[in-house]
């Protein structure tokens, strides 16, 4: 089952002709992993940090995905 994000991408990648002119909030899970053990395993870290990221458009997310799947035919604009 995808979420939000996973359905926007996957309508791009399955030929949508447009996409929402809107910005995203994402972060990458791996990040969010980090900080949680260190969390657990460093006391005075627990409840003190809050994670954050960039706004990101989706025609720059768009990009970022032409960059790593060269193949896909994407939304251009």
């Amino acid at each position: 089952m995808l979420g939000k994000m996973g359905l926007l991408v996957d309508s791009a990648v399955l030929g949508a002709k447009t996409y929402l002119d809107a910005y995203y909030r994402l972060i990458d899970v791996r990040d969010v992993v980090v900080e949680h053990v260190q969390a657990l395993e460093i006391p005075p870290a627990s409840g003190r940090y809050c994670l954050v990221a960039d706004d990101l458009h989706f025609s720059e997310l768009l990009k970022i995905i032409h960059k790593h799947y060269p193949t896909l035919q994407l939304l251009e604009e």
